[in-house]
């Protein structure tokens, strides 16, 4: 993704809230957004 090339850091912080929310949904079933 050219996005994720041009602003590594907003990706990053992106995919490590896509794994907070999964990891929510996966421990507690619900997700709180």
């Amino acid at each position: 993704m050219i996005a994720g090339v041009l602003i590594p850091r907003t990706f990053v912080a992106t995919r490590a809230a896509s794994s907070a929310r999964l990891a929510a949904t996966t421990s507690g079933g619900t997700v709180i957004a």
